[in-house]
């Protein structure tokens, strides 16, 4: 089970003529996320960038049709609307390290509560992507929500951090203080 690993993006060119033949272009945009190295079949088409725009699109001027002809241009891209597995991996074990170190500590509660949330939204990033019943649109639509939860659970991750560093500062500062006073106490012997 699983997705695709590429994606097809359709264009038809069509001659409504029933009596003559017609010379036409054909010209369609690639969702913002395409790169020309993620094209693995162009249709015959070739790869331009629209600067205005900020997207790449596929584009032939002089297409001739007969009458009545449909022509079908299917491109075929890499499926790169996906967070890898192994990234959504490397966050889980971050979270549950970084919480490992908070055990004991009056941190933990704090920390385990924002460890939850990042759980779940891994949860929900692979959940997302298991849906094998998703149209092109909704896979793609589901990539940018999961890039936005994404965001949010590096910005925990990070939150995640800098409670880890308060009792490794206090820890330090104690470590700190006791070795002067030690220090002292053997200058006053």
């Amino acid at each position: 089970v699983g997705r695709a690993q590429s994606i097809s993006f359709r264009l038809t060119a069509v001659n409504p003529s029933s009596s003559k033949t017609q010379t036409t272009e054909i010209k369609g945009y690639l969702p913002k996320e395409v790169q020309p190295g993620d094209i693995i079949d162009d249709a015959g088409l070739e790869v331009f960038y629209d600067e205005q725009k900020g997207l790449y699109y596929v584009y032939r001027g002089s297409i001739q049709l007969a009458p009545k002809e449909i022509r079908l241009f299917e491109i075929q891209v890499n499926d790169i609307w996906v967070i890898p597995e192994t990234e959504l991996t490397s966050y889980n074990e971050t979270t549950e390290s970084l919480l490992e170190l908070l055990i004991g500590t009056d941190y933990y509660a704090k920390a385990d509560t924002i460890a939850y949330g990042i759980f779940d939204r891994i949860g929900q990033i692979r959940t997302s992507q298991e849906d094998d019943t998703q149209t092109k649109e909704e896979h793609i639509g589901s990539f940018r929500a999961n890039q936005v939860i994404l965001d949010k659970i590096k910005e925990d991750i990070a939150r995640l951090e800098k409670i880890v560093v308060v009792p490794a500062v206090l820890w330090l500062r104690t470590c700190s203080r006791m070795r002067t006073s030690n220090q002292t106490r053997r200058q006053r012997r």
